[in-house]
């Protein structure tokens, strides 16, 4: 299946992208042409892996957010910073 079309230039906001299925699934739509967000409850775990994506594909930029995704308010606050940018 061609998915480059149906996500190529979409934003992603990844779960648990620190680790395991999370950052798999974050560096395969970044390599089918999606921009990720890294969303994850460690902070520690969120910038090692924003920069290790960043530095595997040259570049691409991963915005890291810190906080728990099922908190209505922390996902609002991603998606108002998202927009601003």
């Amino acid at each position: 299946m061609q998915v480059e079309g149906r996500i190529a230039g979409k934003i992603a906001v990844v779960t648990g992208a620190a680790s395991g299925i999370g950052r798999a699934v974050m560096e395969d739509l970044i390599d089918h042409g999606a921009a990720c967000v890294a969303a994850v409850d460690r902070s520690p775990a969120v910038t090692k892996v924003a920069e290790a994506v960043a530095e595997a594909r040259r570049g691409v930029r991963v915005p890291p957010f810190v906080g728990d995704v099922t908190d209505a308010p922390f996902r609002h606050s991603v998606f108002e910073r998202l927009t601003a940018e």
